[in-house]
């Protein structure tokens, strides 16, 4: 009863970090916002995780729950993976999202080489753009950690604008990896670009910028 009870609140503490993500990064929460650790029991149980929420622009992020309670198992797998991708991409009798779309999935554990090279491959190849968390990536938001500057996605009419005001290209700028902590959490595409404010107490504020890759 102990581990199932620790397990709900690891579920509860991830559902609660992912929609901040999620309303920082300027999706619609409200739907989902308000939930009590009991409803999240419920959810689990019925197998009701899963949800859907959308952006302004028509954008939608689909956020999946793959996840195996005893921890024992890989339950997202090179052998399962790719299915997944195809129902929610591509089969037209099941598919719920499109090329500008997010898929985020929330996991127990798994094989990073192997998961890694799948999400990379859907991007390069079917501009499919998936984000993947385990459950222990979410029991802390990264966002209001004190030692994390605060990064931001940079538009592309932004990123544009950069680029003329600095005079540079995009291989001239520093990189950070899409499976970076910060990335993953302000959903960054390969090639998008973020700005990173560090404050100090000579200069109050240093901007840095870092392109997406993968």
């Amino acid at each position: 009863m102990d581990s199932n009870n620790s397990y709900i609140k690891q579920l509860y503490t991830a559902r609660n970090n992912i929609i901040s993500y999620l309303k920082n990064n300027g999706y619609d929460c409200e739907e989902f916002d308000h939930f009590c650790i009991e409803e999240i029991n419920i959810m689990k149980n019925t197998d009701e995780l899963s949800f859907m929420v959308s952006n302004t622009l028509g954008e939608k992020c689909y956020i999946k729950y793959v996840i195996d309670e005893s921890y024992k198992h890989n339950v997202l797998k090179k052998t399962n993976f790719p299915g997944i991708i195809y129902d929610i991409f591509v089969d037209p009798d099941k598919k719920v999202l499109g090329k500008k779309d997010t898929l985020l999935i929330i996991t127990t554990n798994y094989s990073e080489d192997s998961m890694h090279q799948i999400i990379k491959s859907a991007w390069e190849i079917d501009n499919h753009f998936i984000v993947l968390f385990t459950l222990a990536h979410l029991q802390i938001n990264i966002l209001n950690h004190s030692y994390v500057p605060k990064h931001i996605k940079l538009t592309d009419d932004e990123k544009m604008e950069f680029l003329k005001t600095y005079n540079v290209n995009e291989t001239q700028i520093p990189e950070i990896s899409r499976f970076d902590p910060v990335a993953r959490a302000i959903c960054l595409k390969p090639n998008d670009v973020c700005k990173i404010i560090r404050y100090d107490k000579i200069s109050f504020n240093n901007d840095y910028y870092r392109i997406c890759v993968s």
